[in-house]
């Protein structure tokens, strides 16, 4: 079934593979070490004659796999070269830390420290630290390898499974008793804090893994009520997703109408919202010095501001 939900499900597969092979590495050395890995292989042939079978029933069909160069997403799939690849890894590392999750580092990496001399490191907590590494080192390689695919969604395997392990550390094996709960506090408050980490304007987010957007919805609500009120035609807004689709499918309204995708030589409008991540630098440069603000509403951080071009002014 894992197999069959997406590429990254696949991936997952060979993840729970590997440390099913380590998992039971122990037991296959006192026995039939052959037979036994060939069992285990046999186990999941399932799963790879499908994942397999698709994929190239897939490219017989469409001719390709994954992505097509007339894809939406195909910037995404681009290839990274060495220095690509490295800034990947930092992206990584910032997507690990992010929304609040670098309590959990913190804590984990002190209560690791702490515990080393202090504490017997059991089974289920070696267990718990190979599968979040393989999770962490293994399942994002893809990712790292092209450009723009380490969404933080891309990454709940990881997240999961590390907070599993801390949350384990902490009750299982750190040594002082009346701080666990303590510890365990400090990570809740500072997962929930990560719900309000809004970044400049120039640094796109992760708007679908956190709260923090939640504003956003009442601030476009106000400005389609003040662009209805100015009587704006809706043709000559330029804006960006989460805002192109018609308010038919937005808002469920009966009018299929909606605004139109940004073009700043053209548009007189622009409607702009800094959970917009499709805005360029350099756009959002000339709306703010060189473009005139014709209403701006803000709310706990996030923003709504309708543009208008001041050459059609």
């Amino acid at each position: 079934g894992l197999s069959l939900i997406s590429m990254r499900g696949m991936m997952l597969c060979l993840v729970l593979y590997i440390f099913d092979f380590y998992y039971n590495y122990s037991r296959f050395k006192k026995e039939n070490f052959s037979a036994k890995l060939i069992i285990s292989i046999i186990a999941y042939l399932p799963a790879a004659v499908i994942s397999l079978l698709y994929l190239a029933y897939h490219y017989f069909e469409k001719g390709w796999i994954g992505y097509h160069p007339d894809s939406p997403w195909a910037s995404c799939f681009e290839k990274v070269d060495f220095s690509g690849f490295v800034r990947n890894i930092f992206i990584l590392l910032w997507r690990l830390a992010d929304y609040g999750r670098i309590f959990l580092w913190i804590i984990f990496i002190g209560t690791l420290i702490i515990s080393f001399q202090k504490a017997k490191f059991n089974a289920g907590l070696k267990n718990l630290l190979i599968l979040s590494s393989l999770l962490i080192l293994l399942f994002p390689v893809s990712m790292l390898m092209h450009r723009n695919l380490l969404g933080h969604r891309y990454l709940l395997p990881a997240y999961l499974m590390f907070s599993l392990l801390t949350s384990y550390m902490i009750f299982e094996i750190f040594p002082y008793k009346k701080l666990k709960y303590l510890l365990f506090g400090i990570i809740t408050a500072g997962l929930i804090t990560g719900n309000v980490w809004i970044y400049p304007e120039k640094i796109a987010q992760g708007w679908d893994s956190t709260l923090a957007h939640i504003p956003y919805y009442k601030l476009r609500n106000q400005m389609l009520t003040y662009i209805k009120q100015k009587s704006i035609p809706y043709t000559e807004i330029g804006t960006e997703f989460p805002n192109l689709a018609t308010f038919k499918y937005i808002d469920l309204a009966a009018e299929d109408i909606g605004f139109v995708k940004k073009d700043l030589k053209s548009n007189r409008y622009i409607f702009y919202s800094n959970i917009m991540n499709d805005f360029t630098d350099e756009e959002i440069d000339i709306l703010h010095n060189k473009w005139i603000i014709e209403k701006e509403l803000k709310l706990f951080g996030i923003k709504v501001i309708l543009f208008i071009n001041p050459d059609r002014s």
